[in-house]
């Protein structure tokens, strides 16, 4: 489960330094301005309004450095409905206030608070329950559940009345708030793991997320039967759902969809412990099975991993339970545990396209803000070098299998990470290593969450600079000889030309490779007339971009390198010259077009 994403907002080059101060001392922040560009600066807009409503879509945290009328004529009346919304507070510029100005009982008023802390600023909070009794019971700590079913508003408002409770459970959260305690009152404030018969009018119900689900299966086992297996046993008990705080499991199991779904169902983290870990608690077992011991190294499963998450002084209240195609055991811990930032990993394979950032997709911009760990040829992270809060990898041209192996590593460790390529990461880059190696893997990576995101490809880049040679039918050959032999190389090309393709030729030459380029060159004059045009396309996107539209026959070795994207035209390839003296180069689709 990953943790909540907090932007923070400048509108002024006064206010970076305010900025960067908060960044640094809340994990994974960001800093976003409007229409300014530095090294601390995450990521910039042009419309306040837009990117508040796209930041809240995004479920973020916000804290905006302005004054309060900016961010109410910014929103426009486009509220999301109460508790449906995330945060925004208000951080004066001069980092005097800190106002929560939405959910403030969702967040709002902690982020405040945590505000003044950094920055020594005063929290204004206006909250009635806050100023009255200290306490916003609608927005407990982490770790404790409302019940649903509580009619707070109803609650809450008779609280404010007559400040008194008859019951109050002996919490710290609670226990420093200004509620006293009277036997008049017939309000009840109560905490339990149990499902409680309750009067939703006059009492308010917490349930501690202190239960730990341990589960076992079959391979291939049914998810609504284990889903179902897992509620039943929740109801014979009478323990609430709204307790459950994770699932825990050993690690062969990391693949099995049923158990991942049942994650999803109950919106919980799933921990994975080996038969080693799993057997160290063996002692505290209450239905210890050798069989179990002799096919996977643990005298169970449900049992230890529960509980293992649980912690110390954890206590088992529901021994194992079986059924043909799992197990499950309930552990309730001593204490609450925070699993929040406990995730499954995932493996985002992207590329930054050919240079230009403006070619960069929104997408692969928010996986890179999303990812902690990036991973990637150094030539290629030095240009997200800017981006804060991040763990980078670099790796030299010839490292592929190796920053391959690491982006796996990490995610199969529950890391978010961005395997970072040039280009499209599927077209000559590290989309195929990854998937290859997984493929000859055997289970070790296999259970790893993989994305690839597509992105703009060079060829596509030189193409869109000098027309639409791509326009029929045309093919992609490398002439790198790294990883696949010269004669397969020139029987491809070969049959490209003879089959009267447009031709995109990536790593067409090297210092190493000069004259074999020249042999490839050679047979490509032999089956293309001196005329057919050709696009020369050297550091696409970058600043010293260098396109040229010549014929065939006019060719210079000594200007092609492996920065250099080629293209080749096929015999009904045109060109002519626009009105601004460059070279427009198409290739015909095929219709009938009057002139």
């Amino acid at each position: 489960m990953k943790s909540t994403r907090t932007v923070i907002i400048i509108l002024s080059e006064a206010n970076i330094k305010l900025a960067q101060s908060i960044s640094d001392k809340i994990i994974g922040s960001e800093i976003h301005s409007m229409n300014m560009k530095s090294d601390q600066i995450n990521s910039t807009f042009s419309s306040l309004s837009k990117h508040l409503r796209s930041l809240q879509k995004e479920k973020c945290h916000i804290i905006a450095i302005c004054s309060i009328g900016i961010i109410i004529r910014s929103l426009d009346s486009n509220f999301l409905p109460k508790k449906d919304g995330y945060p925004i507070v208000a951080l004066s510029p001069d980092g005097k206030y800190a106002i929560p100005l939405l959910e403030s009982h969702s967040g709002g008023n902690k982020l405040a608070l945590e505000l003044a802390n950094i920055v020594n600023c005063k929290a204004v909070i206006t909250t009635l329950s806050d100023a009255k009794l200290e306490i916003a019971l609608d927005d407990p700590p982490k770790g404790y559940i409302l019940n649903p079913k509580c009619n707070y508003k109803g609650f809450i408002s008779r609280l404010l009345k007559e400040g008194s409770v008859n019951k109050l459970p002996r919490l710290s959260w609670l226990r420093k708030s200004k509620i006293e305690l009277s036997d008049k009152s017939e309000l009840k404030i109560e905490s339990s793991i149990y499902v409680e018969s309750f009067n939703k009018d006059t009492t308010l119900l917490y349930h501690p997320q202190k239960l730990v689900i341990g589960v076992g299966s079959i391979s291939g086992a049914r998810t609504n039967v284990l889903y179902k297996f897992i509620m039943q046993i929740l109801q014979d008990n009478n323990l609430s759902i709204h307790s459950i705080s994770a699932i825990a499991t050993i690690d062969i199991k990391r693949n099995e969809i049923a158990i991942k779904q049942l994650g999803k169902k109950l919106k919980k983290p799933i921990l994975y412990y080996s038969s080693t870990e799993l057997e160290s608690v063996s002692h505290q077992l209450l239905s210890p099975s050798e069989y179990v011991y002799d096919t996977v190294g643990s005298h169970g499963v449900a049992e230890p991993a529960a509980l293992l998450a649980a912690g110390e002084g954890s206590k088992i209240i529901v021994a194992k339970q079986k059924i043909s195609e799992a197990t499950c055991s309930i552990v309730c811990s001593r204490r609450i545990k925070d699993f929040s930032l406990i995730e499954e990993g995932v493996l985002s394979i992207i590329g930054l396209g050919p240079g230009d950032e403006n070619w960069r997709t929104h997408e692969v911009e928010n996986i890179i803000k999303k990812s902690t760990h990036l991973v990637g040829f150094s030539g290629y992270l030095n240009q997200i070098r800017k981006t804060k809060n991040k763990k980078f990898f670099p790796y030299e041209i010839g490292q592929e299998e190796d920053r391959a192996k690491k982006a796996m590593e990490l995610a199969s460790q529950g890391k978010s990470v961005a395997l970072v390529c040039s280009g499209d990461p599927g077209i000559y880059a590290m989309g195929s290593v990854v998937f290859e190696l997984i493929d000859k893997g055997g289970k070790k990576y296999k259970d790893i969450n993989i994305n690839i995101t597509p992105s703009i490809s060079a060829f596509q880049a030189a193409s869109a600079r000098v027309g639409a040679p791509f326009g029929n039918d045309f093919c992609i050959i490398s002439l790198s000889n790294l990883l696949t032999p010269e004669e397969v190389i020139m029987n491809r090309l070969y049959s490209a030309l003879t089959a009267d393709f447009v031709i995109g030729i990536y790593n067409p030459s090297s210092r190493k490779r000069k004259k074999f380029f020249l042999v490839a060159l050679e047979k490509i004059k032999k089956n293309r007339s001196g005329d057919t045009p050709i696009v020369i396309a050297r550091d696409i996107g970058r600043k010293k971009e260098k396109i040229r539209c010549i014929k065939l026959r006019d060719i210079d070795p000594n200007e092609i390198d492996m920065f250099t994207m080629l293209i080749i035209g096929s015999r009904s390839t045109k060109e002519y010259e626009a009105a601004d003296l460059s070279k427009r180069v198409y290739t015909p689709r095929g219709y009938n077009l009057d002139s």
